[in-house]
């Protein structure tokens, strides 16, 4: 991405890597606790979304950045 963005690209979509966080956590947390109550994996979703989001700014240079 770095490499992009250093080429002039302005945006990134990367909707797609946040929709699999949120159903890969949602599965490995059924996988782990054995529970299948659909309300329970939200802290780990949002556990997952979190850190890819903190990863992606890291990412794209936007650390310690207001918005």
């Amino acid at each position: 991405f770095r490499k992009a963005i250093s080429l002039g690209c302005a945006k990134v979509n990367i909707s797609t890597a946040i929709k699999y966080a949120v159903i890969d956590a949602f599965v490995d947390y059924h996988a782990a606790e054995g529970q299948y109550e659909p309300l329970k994996p939200i802290a780990a979703q949002y556990e997952a979304v979190a850190g890819l989001v903190e990863r992606n700014i890291k990412l794209f240079g936007g650390e310690g950045r207001a918005a």
